[in-house]
């Protein structure tokens, strides 16, 4: 551990028999700081129990679990197995095997679909995700700083002449979303009805704290993807024009 931690990287453990190397690390004296652990619906190699495997999660200190094996070797539907880890479990981190696109379109898809939730939970129809919008404007500075390796996210709420109630129709909406079809992108539909500037400020109030939230359980895959993405850059331009 202290040949890894001097070589810039972070210790971990990947394990098939949670309880067993839980308890070894315990009697060690050794604090691991990131354990890959199975996690499941089914109990698939979560040796004894699900009850045993979730009551020595609880009692780690300062201890990252990725969980894997999530879909229990395939007879898991991504979205059971997403929503047991992220939200039974509490996993900040997951780790999925992907075989082929549409293995992973349906994976990625559910993965989106449990942080939609926040939405459902707090009882506010109509998101959607996936939207493209032109970007060059003078108000795309407000996204500058996807730029210097900083994450940020554009989120826009129905709008009626600034903070005016409104009622909405369904011949206001846009013609391909009058049908009310839910889809992976637009689970749950807008039917129309009153929309006030305080329903704009609780939607972006809910985005805000669904994007806090993850990002403080993804920090560590967000913090090495950025250093990542700017290492690699910097290198690049090492030895090639613009040399910045």
């Amino acid at each position: 551990m202290d040949k890894v931690r001097k070589a810039g990287a972070v210790p971990g453990l990947a394990t098939h028999n949670f309880c067993v190397i839980s308890q070894k690390l315990k009697e060690m004296n050794i604090n691991m700081p990131i354990l890959m652990v199975p996690i499941n619906p089914k109990g698939f190699m979560m040796r004894p129990s699900i009850e045993q495997c979730k009551e020595k999660i609880g009692d780690l200190d300062n201890t990252v679990i990725i969980a894997k094996k999530i879909l229990a070797g395939g007879i898991v539907k991504p979205s059971e197995g997403f929503d047991f880890a992220y939200h039974t479990f509490k996993a900040p981190a997951l780790a999925v095997g992907i075989a082929s696109l549409a293995e992973a379109q349906e994976t990625f898809s559910a993965a989106r679909e449990v942080m939609g939730k926040a939405f459902e939970e707090a009882n506010q129809p109509g998101a959607i995700s996936r939207i493209h919008f032109d970007s060059w404007y003078p108000g795309y500075v407000t996204q500058f700083v996807d730029g210097h390796n900083i994450p940020s996210i554009l989120t826009e709420t129905a709008n009626y002449r600034y903070a005016t109630p409104h009622y909405y129709t369904l011949n206001d909406f846009p013609e391909r979303y009058r049908d009310l079809t839910k889809g992976v992108f637009y689970p749950s539909p807008w039917e129309g009805g009153w929309w006030r500037l305080g329903d704009a400020v609780a939607y972006n109030l809910t985005a805000s704290k669904a994007v806090l939230e993850t990002g403080a359980k993804y920090k560590y895959e967000f913090l090495l993807n950025k250093w990542q993405i700017a290492k690699d850059v910097i290198e690049q331009y090492l030895n090639e024009p613009p040399y910045g």
